[in-house]
């Protein structure tokens, strides 16, 4: 057997010492990557509750803004249901909830909220706009295009027809097919349509300068047009072009 060679422990006092600060060094940087991740999940936490729960981006009612066309909504009570969320940080308010709510307001077509950093909201407002009004009690109620009741006034504002439908669960239907058959006539014909009643949407009835058109539905306007103007040329006090094909004179 061959002899080890005889250890030389001269070296081994300041191989001992490397290896003690080599562990040392390990510590600090397993202490400093803790501490690091300690100070990021302090500074998200600080973060998280800032945005959410303090006053730092709580929604402040005077930076509240609304746009919408002047007179047609009532941008007070649009105000008012925004301005009860005073208080609440952004990043909490719920703006898909408060636009249904706004969309509640009479008047309101559509609603669109947008956060406007770091206090304030943005509202901005679709009306809706009378399509028609129809004659009852104490002047005339005007409905938007979808049939939707927008109030009553005196008077029927210029520019919009007149339209003696029933106010019911059927009116949107009648509506429609009231105001496309307006639509489809020729502008001289159009111009000579002094009323307009319907019982739904399949009984449209135009008055033309005293003389009674049944029309029916809004099925073959042109058609219909055309026969009609045919027939006009016999005197008669009712023209029914309902079906046009199978016109009728009274």
């Amino acid at each position: 057997m061959v002899p080890r060679p005889p250890v030389d422990t001269r070296f081994l006092p300041s191989l001992q010492a490397r290896l003690g600060e080599r562990a040392a060094a390990t510590r600090r940087a397993i202490l400093r990557r803790a501490g690091l991740v300690a100070l990021a999940v302090a500074v998200m936490v600080a973060l998280g509750w800032g945005a959410f729960f303090s006053s730092l981006l709580a929604l402040d009612p005077t930076r509240i803004s609304v746009e919408a066309p002047a007179g047609t909504v009532d941008l007070t009570a649009v105000r008012e249901l925004a301005a009860a969320q005073a208080g609440t940080p952004l990043p909490r308010l719920g703006t898909g909830a408060l636009a249904d709510s706004i969309e509640q307001v009479a008047g309101v077509r559509t609603a669109t909220v947008t956060r406007d950093w770091p206090r304030g909201l943005a509202i901005t407002v679709e009306p809706r706009v009378a399509a028609a009004a129809v004659p009852t009690e104490g002047g005339f109620t005007l409905v938007d295009g979808e049939g939707v009741d927008l109030g009553v006034v005196g008077t029927a504002p210029a520019g919009i027809p007149v339209l003696d439908i029933p106010l019911d669960e059927d009116t949107p239907r009648t509506l429609g097919a009231t105001l496309a058959i307006l639509a489809s006539l020729p502008d001289e014909l159009r111009a000579e349509v002094s009323g307009v009643a319907a019982r739904n949407a399949d009984q449209v009835v135009l008055t033309l300068n005293g003389a009674i058109v049944r029309w029916g539905g809004d099925s073959e306007n042109e058609l219909k047009a055309s026969v009609l103007a045919t027939l006009r040329q016999i005197p008669a006090a009712v023209y029914d072009v309902s079906t046009p094909r199978r016109p009728i004179t009274e």
